[in-house]
């Protein structure tokens, strides 16, 4: 009997590791889905902001323009941004205290994800949004 029970407390032991690892993977998977969403966006908004027509010799290449400020050569003119990954079910309320926090100087833009991320503790499927946030200043950029 008490090599049974021994073998019982083995089996058990290995499947908590086995469930812990489920966890750690699904979690790293979310995180690698995420962040590729939040990829995707970008590249969608900087393709969306480029010009259509070839560049002339006149004009500055985007990586030089890129690094310049927006206003003058301090701090102060610049554009910071921010993006993330929010439940959707909290995207309105995320909106709200971020208004409320900047005083209503920033602009997001939120888009669904659109395959569900699973919750590595429950087990049940979240709806996602990937936001960026743009504010005045160079903090957070």
């Amino acid at each position: 009997m008490d090599s049974v029970e021994g073998e019982l407390q083995t089996l058990y032991q290995t499947f908590l590791k086995f469930k812990e690892n489920n966890a750690n993977l699904t979690n790293e998977r979310n995180q690698a889905l995420e962040r590729a969403q939040v990829l995707a966006l970008a590249q969608t908004m900087l393709a969306a902001g480029a010009p259509s027509a070839a560049v002339t010799a006149d004009e500055e290449s985007f990586a030089v323009s890129a690094k310049k400020p927006l206003v003058g050569e301090d701090t102060i003119g610049r554009l910071g941004y921010l993006a993330g990954v929010v439940p959707t079910s909290d995207k309105a309320r995320f909106e709200r205290a971020l208004w409320r926090a900047s005083r209503g100087n920033t602009f997001t833009q939120c888009e669904p994800i659109k395959v569900p991320v699973q919750d590595p503790k429950t087990g049940q499927e979240i709806e996602k949004s990937v936001f960026v946030i743009y504010f005045q200043g160079a903090t957070g950029a």
